[in-house]
């Protein structure tokens, strides 16, 4: 069956006594709705952006106010961190949530956040090899040993121990080949982007099938993402959430995500055309009404096979209007696809 997961996005109002308070009604309204997870993402000296700077301490603010979703990081910026560091926040979330993290990793685009921590940008790919081999070391031994180029950790002993057995899901997101590789060889599962087509997406989960073979694994858990958004009426959606949409994703293009265009939608809007929302929602949302989000869903469960689709709400609308989406894909798709 295929499973929903929800990014929200962070919410915190400067001020108010409790500033997240808005983040962890959503949580629940998610779980109530009968969402299967949560994500937060990642960003770091990144105030503009809708993701939070330290997802493990939100999430666990989720985590107090839930009992049966489960929590994601979608995506954390592990090469940002030292290993050991990350993974004891991760494990700590997973016990004190029940054993219900997910562990979701990549490496990121935006070279000031590299430089902020004294980082080389271009050595990511590599700090994150090296980060998930020894985190995954660890979980499966029960202690941290690795010498590398960038970490160098003696034998530490894994405290506290996951909740979950044998240690949370590794899902590492990303599109590129190297993505693919680091999901098959040191992952338990791939999330792609929010961007490209049904082709796209199809072309890269065939290969990151093919990579898992070559390693020797098992084929992971496969998770799409798609910006997403649910009303009464088309008309609606067109008004509230397709001009959201399109800055969304022509911001990440301007802060340097090389965002795959097969059908060259991303040029047109680029250059000011307009996109209409049964275009765009096509290949690139799951967006409409209810009946519309619930053929989209089934046809790119059908035509990838994934496992999962992870629909963004992040940068989509205020507090109010996400609680409505989030209530009516509960109410009106959700049991659809039972």
């Amino acid at each position: 069956m295929l499973k929903l997961g929800l990014g929200v996005g962070q919410h915190w109002e400067s001020g108010a006594r409790e500033p997240y308070r808005a983040m962890i009604e959503l949580a629940v309204a998610a779980e109530k709705a009968g969402f299967d997870y949560i994500t937060q993402g990642h960003h770091s000296v990144t105030p503009d952006n809708h993701d939070p700077a330290a997802p493990f301490v939100t999430l666990a603010a989720m985590a107090a106010h839930t009992s049966r979703i489960r929590l994601g990081t979608g995506i954390y910026l592990l090469p940002l961190h030292h290993p050991v560091a990350v993974a004891e926040q991760a494990l700590q979330l997973d016990q004190l949530s029940g054993g219900r993290v997910i562990f979701g990793v990549g490496v990121g685009y935006r070279p000031y956040e590299y430089a902020a921590f004294g980082v080389d940008f271009k050595s990511r790919g590599a700090r994150l090899d090296e980060a998930m081999a020894a985190i995954r070391g660890g979980w499966e031994t029960g202690h941290y040993e690795f010498s590398g180029r960038h970490f160098s950790i003696p034998r530490t002993i894994v405290d506290p121990p996951p909740a979950q057995s044998p240690h949370p899901p590794i899902w590492v997101g990303g599109i590129s080949d190297a993505a693919l590789r680091r999901a098959a060889k040191w992952g338990d599962g791939w999330i792609s982007d929010n961007a490209m087509t049904i082709a796209g997406e199809k072309e890269r989960i065939d290969t990151y099938h093919r990579l898992c073979a070559d390693e020797g694994r098992p084929e992971g858990t496969v998770a799409i993402m798609r910006n997403a958004w649910v009303a009464a009426t088309r008309a609606e959606v067109e008004r509230d959430w397709l001009p959201a949409a399109i800055k969304f994703h022509l911001d990440y293009l301007k802060a340097g995500s090389n965002l795959p265009d097969e059908d060259g939608i991303f040029a047109r809007l680029q250059a000011g055309e307009p996109v209409s929302l049964e275009e765009f929602a096509d290949q690139r949302g799951i967006a409409g009404t209810p009946d519309d989000c619930i053929a989209q869903l089934r046809r790119w469960h059908d035509a990838t096979g994934c496992d999962h689709v992870q629909l963004i709400l992040s940068g989509m609308g205020g507090f109010d209007a996400k609680l409505r989406v989030i209530e009516m894909f509960g109410r009106d798709v959700i049991p659809a696809l039972a």
